[in-house]
């Protein structure tokens, strides 16, 4: 892979799949999410991803066919598409079978979208610099409080009837059980993915913010395709949806609200401290205190922690 875009989940990351993927100097394989690294870190044995080594059991899992299906649906095989399934489907999952997908690259850069890898424990961020040492990886951050809103509203459309939705979404005893099941402060660690990306991976490392996509869309896309692309290329993005997989609109409830700002105080203090512009907004938005610094007139989007960090 020649870069990596790790989260976070809610945060724009179908969207950027999407428009990365209409950039002349870059392939967009059908799948976004690989979620190779964080199965070195998972027991697969429940059916819901792609990583069973025995191709029996493979076959054997809902989540083939319906990949198969979605790949019929979405692009009728074509013959790159034809050659990306039989290698992703069906060749032995390992290290040489992911990095066996830039036989399909056409020369073009290649990408891994997956909002999990923004939790990869440090050993395994370890692993993938090792293995793909030149890769640049991008981390978008949102307002951690409304990222987690987001998920659950997403979580509660997917798993419930829609006449139930209102009651569900309100509920906080629900809400907390959720919170615990899924680890959703860990997926708001945003202090513990930056550190240990920014050790790894260095000036190769990149911080955005949902919030400059919301305002400019296409000059943030615009300077990611220059950061992808020595020849700093970039085509138009046309009217492509902000917001994939949007769940329904409700306000978040005053017991939520305060009860994440108590659990994520640390979170926000330590990004308004340390990188100051948005994070800094997010924490007087939040606790109605000013930290860190203001944002500065400056037009790039994307920044270098380890700059900061070390």
């Amino acid at each position: 892979m020649n870069f990596f875009v790790v989260g976070a989940q809610k945060s724009a990351t179908t969207w950027l799949y999407n428009a990365i993927g209409n950039q002349s100097f870059l392939l967009k394989f059908p799948v976004k999410e690989f979620h190779f690294w964080d199965s070195l870190e998972t027991d697969f044995s429940i059916n819901k991803r792609l990583p069973h080594k025995r191709l029996v059991s493979r076959i054997q899992s809902a989540f083939f066919w319906r990949t198969l299906l979605k790949a019929f649906q979405k692009e009728g095989f074509t013959w790159f598409s034809i050659k990306f399934h039989i290698h992703y489907l069906f060749r032995t999952y390992s290290i040489n079978w992911y990095v066996g997908f830039k036989t399909l690259s056409r020369n073009k850069l290649i990408g891994d979208f997956t909002p999990a890898y923004s939790f990869l424990r440090r050993e395994t961020v370890a692993k993938m610099q090792a293995t793909f040492p030149n890769a640049k990886v991008f981390f978008v951050m949102r307002d951690p409080i409304d990222r987690l809103w987001s998920q659950w509203r997403m979580h509660v459309r997917d798993n419930f009837n829609e006449l139930s939705y209102s009651n569900v979404v309100l509920d906080i005893g629900a809400f907390m059980i959720f919170f615990q099941n899924e680890g959703l402060n860990k997926r708001c660690d945003y202090h513990t993915t930056i550190v240990n990306y920014s050790h790894f991976f260095k000036d190769q490392f990149f911080i955005g913010y949902y919030d400059d996509i919301l305002t400019d869309p296409q000059g943030f896309l615009k300077e990611m395709c220059g950061l992808l692309s020595a020849q700093s290329c970039y085509d138009y993005a046309e009217e492509l949806p902000l917001r994939s997989n949007e769940s329904f609109h409700c306000h978040i409830p005053q017991t939520i609200l305060d009860f994440l700002k108590e659990q994520l105080h640390r979170q926000y203090s330590w990004l308004a401290e340390s990188f100051g512009g948005h994070a800094s907004s997010w924490y007087f938005q939040r606790y109605g205190l000013p930290c860190g610094s203001e944002r500065t007139g400056s037009s790039h989007y994307f920044f270098t922690p380890v700059d900061v960090l070390h």
